[in-house]
């Protein structure tokens, strides 16, 4: 373990910043297909112990399967944690090549820990994927749904009848991504669906989002699911303070702002 390294990435939508190890400088990919092989070629030239990087909306995921899929052990983490790691340190600038580093001095720190394993978090399948890329846009056409439905009431007669129109294309497509979402649970997702919609007034659609939203579901003891849920009370004391457990922290779904996610499945245990 003593001449292995540690590797952060710093990623954005065309680029990333990598820092191998202690090193001053960083490397600069592309962050595509060619980018992500040309980086695992130069780390396999090193003894990599762990690779760390941050949640940068979408643009992480291919990068971390092609890494994973090259057996390198690598660790996900939400921006705040990565700040208030940074805060910590002293670190007061923000660049690419700045957090790059950063991000290698937490995957060190990260690496040490016993508890090491329980940071890195297996990468979906590519049914997970789908079904999670499913019910993302399912998201935002509700959103969109809900917005144009809201603009009507308000609208000028002159365009209500172009919202009314929109609305039923958003409709039908809403009605389109159902069926998608059901027929994908009953090929690859049967039991667990079947499980979850075993519960009164849970349908297919209700059950497909937190099957995509948490693929350790199942797979997690009672405490450690609810505290990656958010449903979990936490205690909240100091010195001699002592008040009420209160109920924070979750997973960050795509496309949602959350103030305190944790960075792994078992990061919050009651």
């Amino acid at each position: 373990m003593a001449n292995q390294i540690a590797v952060g990435i710093d990623i954005s939508k065309k680029t990333m910043d990598v820092a191998i190890g202690h090193e001053q400088s960083t490397a600069i990919f592309s962050n595509d297909g060619a980018g992500h092989q040309a980086l695992i070629e130069v780390l396999k030239s090193h003894q990599v112990s762990l690779i760390v990087m941050e949640a940068t909306g979408q643009y992480q995921l291919a990068c971390a399967y092609a890494l994973q899929a090259a057996g390198f052990a690598v660790v996900v983490i939400h921006p705040r944690q990565a700040r208030d790691f940074a805060k910590a340190m002293g670190r007061l600038v923000k660049t690419d090549s700045v957090d790059a580093r950063m991000l290698a001095e937490l995957a060190q720190v990260l690496n040490q820990r016993p508890d090491r394993d329980r940071f890195i978090k297996p990468m979906p399948d590519q049914a997970q994927q789908h079904l999670h890329a499913l019910v993302l846009r399912r998201r935002q056409l509700v959103r969109l749904l809900v917005s144009e439905r809201q603009r009507k009431h308000m609208a000028h007669a002159e365009v209500v009848q172009d919202i009314a129109e929109l609305t039923d294309v958003l409709v039908k497509q809403l009605e389109m991504l159902d069926r998608r979402i059901a027929q994908h649970l009953i090929q690859y997702q049967s039991d667990l669906a079947a499980l979850l919609k075993s519960v009164k007034g849970v349908g297919p659609t209700t059950a497909a989002t937190p099957i995509s939203e948490l693929p350790e579901l199942g797979q997690l003891k009672a405490k450690q699911i609810c505290a990656l849920v958010g449903v979990a009370p936490m205690n909240r004391g100091s010195g001699q303070a002592r008040s009420k457990r209160i109920i924070c922290g979750d997973r960050p779904r795509s496309g949602v702002r959350c103030t305190w996610p944790p960075s792994s499945p078992c990061a919050l245990t009651p």
